[in-house]
């Protein structure tokens, strides 16, 4: 491409007169301004300038260009119909990996033996064109496009890519001079004031109140805690105070977040006044304005970070709504996420620095965790679970590890050396587990059992390899270890029994008896047993004084789930060995009735007690009165009388 290429001509909007004299003019005929000065026969206006020819070769290369996206287009349409019925899984898609093979095959315009015909003579195509996709990050906003769309193609074909962003540069020349219109602010967030960056700096709390909502936080076992490199946000933190009015609105938004986690925190480490819940609301609330008003719709930098934080907001508020906020949040985050390229890993581009690829592989993994247990919880499929993704696992590294500046990662600690993140790899690797036995277990068609059997071993073996620092131990060998970690040793302890229990829960029927699947029957009672086991510890630990107490604004929601599930894996089995005309029809776990049945009774009062910290707990003990109650006749100890 020539560089002597011709910037195009602007018109002169305002009159003459105006534009020597630096006025403004409402380009009328005679202007407001003309009239005032008594000047209407001078109010002219000169003729638009004639428009230049476009360059012919120019458009050649877009006419070539939009053959191409029409041929990729066609064939994709084509590859679309012949898949073949084989290529398909038992829920009706392509496999991961035709899928992927397929979108690398399209992303490829510039062979000629997958693409006969596609390049002519002439063009500057890209041969080595980047089969993952197109993430373009302009004016601090990041934006992904698939292999397929056609910016991505565009960047592909340099010569055309220049041309059209030199003209591109002239449009944006003439639109500066053009009204603009604020966008309407999509309200998902539950605020519709308007809220000015003024408002939002003067609302912030004195140096000395936020530091101690921020040391809350950063001290407490939310396990979202690893989407924020500690020592960047210190800095911009200090700036904040120094500097306010250089502070991003959408940074605001994460800091107004933290404000309003720190507060809650503070209120279950039972150091806060419990009347600062006002405050975390309010927090809450100028969290929610800072979002709208930088627009969350936009990829723009801390955006998903922010949205992350607001989330973690809404799972301690009292206005949680049985998860389905979160679960729509999340939803958000997640198509954020996909906009701005978190499920490609970043070693596929350039222009994405070391510290910043690193700290994407940890917000993908917590969203995919989160979105995993956030639908299950709700008994919904999960989003993440379509989506191609090969953005790797993050490394286990302290944030003092690397930063910024960083060019290149250092290794990876050990697994045995617990970091900020660690916890996050080992839950992450049993999520990924669990979201495939809750596939297995919502088939249409019953799976193989062998391959539940794979899985089990699977799941067996990623609890085997848990460090042993991130290992269940009882409550009172944990005397000197911090919250967090017995956290997230509970955590991971139920995460791995609640799937046992969804992937076995599909043969808790009489008609295993006598088969190879009875061995499920077992263990998925088995494990619901010891999830109710845990439920006692768990319950005693977040007392006033114990353990857990920091930790219990956690503890809550998703975890009086999996107590539940279990309770209800536990009556059933009791219902059945009740059926049972024989103890050879009675099951694998007939010995187990009173140890059942006392474990039963025991969630139940556990859930009868008036402790605001456990959510849905009126529903629960509802649930568990009903299947207490019928359960009453027989007796647990008269079946065992019966049946022997």
């Amino acid at each position: 491409m020539s560089s002597a290429a011709q910037k195009r001509a602007r018109q002169q909007l305002s009159c003459t007169a105006c534009r020597i004299g630096k006025l403004r003019c409402d380009r009328k005929h005679p202007c407001d301004q003309c009239i005032k000065r008594s000047r209407d026969s001078s109010c002219q206006y000169l003729a638009p300038p004639a428009k230049k020819k476009q360059n012919m070769n120019t458009k050649d290369r877009i006419a070539h260009l939009e053959t191409l996206v029409v041929q990729l287009m066609n064939r994709d349409g084509v590859a679309t119909d012949q898949t073949s019925p084989q290529s398909a899984n038992e829920n009706g898609s392509a496999t991961s990996d035709e899928q992927y093979s397929s979108s690398n095959t399209l992303s490829n315009p510039g062979s000629s033996k997958d693409s006969p015909g596609i390049v002519s003579d002439g063009s500057s195509v890209d041969e080595n064109a980047n089969a993952f996709g197109q993430l373009t990050i302009t004016k601090g906003e990041a934006s992904y496009r698939g292999a397929a769309h056609w910016e991505a193609i565009l960047e592909g074909i340099a010569d055309v890519k220049d041309t059209i962003e030199e003209e591109n540069d002239s449009d944006d020349e003439e639109e500066a001079g053009l009204p603009e219109l604020d966008p309407t602010p999509l309200i998902i967030l539950g605020t519709t004031t308007s809220v000015t960056k003024g408002h939002l700096l003067r609302s912030v709390p004195s140096k000395a109140k936020a530091d101690e909502f921020l040391w809350n936080w950063f001290n407490s076992a939310d396990p979202g805690l690893p989407c924020i490199h500690r020592p960047t946000f210190m800095e911009q933190y200090d700036r904040l105070f120094k500097d306010p009015s250089d502070t991003p609105v959408m940074w605001l938004a994460l800091f107004y977040n933290i404000m309003a986690l720190g507060c809650q925190v503070g209120i279950a480490y039972g150091t806060g006044d419990p009347t600062q819940i006002h405050t975390a609301d309010q927090y809450h609330k100028l969290a929610a304005a800072a979002l709208t008003l930088a627009d969350y719709t936009k990829p723009k930098k801390f955006v998903v970070e922010a949205l992350m934080t607001y989330t973690s907001t809404e799972y301690l508020s009292k206005e949680n709504n049985g998860g389905m906020r979160m679960w729509l949040l999340t939803a958000i985050i997640l198509r954020t996420a996909l906009r701005m390229g978190y499920h490609r890993d970043a070693n596929q581009f350039p222009n994405i620095t070391v510290f910043e690829g690193e700290m994407r592989r940890r917000i993908w993994t917590l969203i995919h965790v989160f979105d995993v247990l956030q639908s299950y919880e709700l008994g919904l499929p999960s989003m993440i679970q379509t989506v191609q993704s090969d953005t790797k696992r993050p490394s286990n590294l302290l944030d003092s590890d690397f930063g910024p500046s960083s060019t290149v990662l250092p290794p990876p600690r050990p697994l045995t050396e617990i970091s900020p993140v660690s916890y996050i790899i080992v839950k992450s690797t049993i999520a990924s587990l669990f979201a495939k036995a809750c596939d297995i277990s919502h088939m249409v068609q019953p799976p193989a059992y062998d391959d539940i059997l794979a899985l089990n071993r699977n799941i067996q073996q990623a609890y085997a390899e848990t460090p042993p620092a991130l290992q269940f131990i009882s409550p009172e060998q944990t005397v000197m270890d911090p919250p967090s970690t017995i956290y997230h040793r509970f955590k991971l302890e139920l995460l791995f029994q609640k799937t046992r229990c969804v992937l076995h829960r599909r043969h808790l029927s009489s008609e295993v008896i006598s088969t190879p699947r009875e061995l499920s029957r077992k263990l998925c009672v088995e494990a619901a047993m010891k999830l109710l086991k845990q439920h006692q510890s768990v319950y005693n630990a977040s007392k006033d004084g114990g353990q857990l107490r920091s930790a219990r604004a956690f503890m809550t929601a998703l975890s009086a789930h999996d107590f539940l599930l279990a309770a209800m894996v536990v009556c059933m089995e009791l219902e059945l060995i009740s059926k049972a005309t024989s103890p050879a029809t009675a099951g694998p776990n007939l010995a187990n009735v009173d140890e059942m049945r006392r474990l039963i009774n025991t969630t139940y009062n556990i859930y009868q007690q008036p402790d605001q910290y456990y959510a849905n707990s009126k529903k629960v003990v509802k649930a568990m009165a009903v299947m207490l109650k019928k359960l009453e006749p027989p007796k647990a100890s008269s079946i065992m009388m019966r049946l022997v």
